[in-house]
């Protein structure tokens, strides 16, 4: 069997990397903020025993605190330490942010096990190319964001635009969730029940009123 064309693979590899890059050092630069802790352990307090160990084997294997973080621990260790440090770094809500990491350590997991004998969905590492754009525009990073951004301006489709980071990075904050829109729908039903019923109890105090004055 020949080798197999996956741009869109390749695409997102490359951007993966940049992102790991760059976000190794400032993530480890933050952590080294936190008060009496040690920045192995205030990794690892955000793990549970076998997440911890695991860390603590791969730290032993590379020999590098920054090189052994991985980029599926990046949400955990925002998440986790938002209010302490990460809340004045990142233009964002804690969220927003962490739902990205997310996406993009899904991407990562992704490239390393692509699907057999096809190349990744376009859509979809356009996607999590756009999750990538946004942690870097969020972080004012904008040297690498334009790197990611030349990435995604290489892959082949004729429509290869990408939303202006400020323009995304607002609308992933202003678009209500599904919870939300449910919220707003039962609200949006409860008062009109109610207004339903005000309307009816007048008709009928206006009837039985009516009624009265008519048996006078």
């Amino acid at each position: 069997m020949g080798l197999i064309n996956r741009p869109n693979k390749e695409a997102l590899t490359k951007a993966i990397d940049i992102f790991r890059e760059h976000m190794r050092p400032f993530l480890t630069r933050c952590l080294q903020r936190l008060p009496a802790e040690s920045t192995s352990e205030a990794i690892t307090k955000t793990m549970d025993d076998q997440q911890a160990r695991e860390f603590e084997r791969n730290l032993e294997r590379v020999g590098d605190l920054e090189s052994a973080i991985d980029v599926g621990i990046f949400p955990r260790l925002v998440s986790h330490y938002w209010k302490e440090v990460f809340s004045t770094e990142f233009d964002g809500d804690r969220s927003t942010i962490v739902r990205s990491l997310n996406r993009i350590k899904n991407a990562r997991n992704l490239t390393s096990h692509p699907p057999f004998g096809r190349d990744l969905d376009e859509g979809k590492t356009r996607e999590h190319l756009r999750h990538i754009v946004a942690v870097f525009y969020s972080l004012g990073a904008m040297d690498v964001m334009k790197a990611v951004e030349a990435i995604f301006a290489e892959l082949e489709p004729a429509d290869s635009t990408l939303e202006e980071p400020a323009q995304r990075h607002e609308s992933q904050q202003s678009q209500p969730d599904a919870e939300d829109k449910k919220l707003n729908w039962l609200t949006g039903a409860a008062i009109g029940v109610t207004a339903l019923v005000a309307i009816a109890s007048s008709v009928i105090a206006f009837i039985e009123l009516e009624s009265t004055d008519h048996d006078d």
